[in-house]
């Protein structure tokens, strides 16, 4: 047997005893492998990391893999920092493949998947916080335009949209490297498109000396919602998970 995405670094010899009229082997193997993480949530990602084992010199007909409960055990030493351990699942059977002219290979296959989930806020808060605080800038300059200090919004919003080009470069430091867009990345696009509507506007009116009337609306309404959320989420942050910090 042999394992689809990794290598066998030790094993021993076969332990064997008739069980049932069936033939029970044991090995006690080393396995060195790899896997292709999901960092589409990052930062707040899981993990399900899968080992396959296949034999492909044998048929179903010969041999087939089976799993109880008590025996695949997953070390409690097993530590991943960030992550917690959570479950575990093993899925067995065999892989049907067909080829030309109607043939047919089939063979044993097990799946060993083990899951770890985000455990606190310590590499959430590196990358949400400074885009919080920028976004809750540009709302800021979306109200001192409203009341008249479209002077004063310019300014924040110059500072506001160069911190944002400059905290790209470290999100791009905290940001696993991989070829699709992360959350992060969303929401760093978004608070990025705010930032320069807020400077946008605040150019226009600074300019026309003319405030929109929907920006009354926005600074009467939804600017206190959002500041209301911002009490929640630092509430959650403090009170409610207090250990994950």
């Amino acid at each position: 047997f042999t394992f689809l995405n990794g290598s066998i670094e030790s094993k021993s010899a076969p332990s064997t005893e008739l069980l049932h009229n069936r033939i029970l082997a044991k090995y006690s193997i080393r396995v060195s492998f790899s896997t292709v993480l999901d960092y589409k949530l990052f930062p707040m990602d899981d993990h399900r990391i899968a080992l396959t084992l296949v034999n492909k010199q044998v048929s179903p007909d010969e041999m087939i893999y089976e799993e109880k409960g008590a025996d695949f055990i997953v070390s409690p030493q097993i530590r991943v920092h960030g992550w917690e351990f959570c479950d575990k699942y093993v899925e067995y059977g065999y892989v049907q493949i067909k080829i030309q002219k109607g043939k047919v290979i089939q063979y044993p296959v097990a799946v060993f998947e083990l899951d770890f989930k985000k455990i606190g806020f310590g590499g959430i808060m590196p990358v949400f916080i400074p885009l919080m605080i920028m976004f809750f800038m540009a709302m800021i300059c979306f109200s001192l335009v409203a009341i008249g200090r479209s002077d004063a919004a310019l300014s924040i919003s110059l500072a506001n949209e160069s911190a944002m080009i400059g905290y790209l470069f470290v999100l791009q430091n905290l940001v696993p490297r991989v070829g699709y867009f992360t959350f992060a990345n969303y929401i760093f696009v978004f608070v990025f498109m705010v930032s320069f509507l807020a400077l946008t506007i605040s150019i226009f009116v600074y300019k026309t000396k003319k405030v929109p009337r929907w920006l009354y609306w926005f600074n009467n309404i939804v600017v206190p919602l959002l500041y209301l959320l911002l009490f929640v989420i630092v509430y959650i942050f403090l009170y409610v998970f207090p250990e994950g910090i």
